[in-house]
């Protein structure tokens, strides 16, 4: 499996999780914005504002950490997707901007499809 089908089916399974849930409309609302903020404000500003947004937030951050981890290795958590962030150089920061654009859109193709509130974000 490519890295892409990973986070596809991750992504999948992550977004259906919050379907329901309390906050999936703030989910879905992150989910939407996510790539056009990482893109614009880079990584670490973009996680530190996601995990200031409460409970949605949180759990989005959690998602891309998730996401983001080395098959090989265990479950990485959000405050260690922030201390990589906030420590990468710059080779590490670059790849790691990559690897969660393209994770931040899996869960927006998803949230599109499954999340309430998805529906009428335009987003980027």
């Amino acid at each position: 499996m490519t890295r892409q089908q990973v986070w596809a089916l991750l992504a999948h399974e992550l977004v259906t999780k919050m379907k329901g849930g309390e906050h999936e409309k703030e989910f879905a609302t992150l989910c939407m914005s996510g790539p056009a903020l990482l893109q614009r404000s880079g990584p670490l500003q973009a996680l530190v504002f996601w995990r200031s947004r409460k409970e949605a937030g949180e759990d989005y951050v959690e998602c891309l950490a998730r996401l983001s981890t080395n098959q090989r290795q265990s479950h990485r958590s959000a405050e260690e997707l922030v201390k990589l962030a906030c420590e990468a150089r710059l080779p590490e920061y670059l790849a790691l901007s990559r690897d969660l654009l393209d994770i931040s859109a899996w869960l927006r193709r998803f949230a599109q499809i499954e999340l309430k509130g998805a529906d009428t974000e335009t987003g980027d």
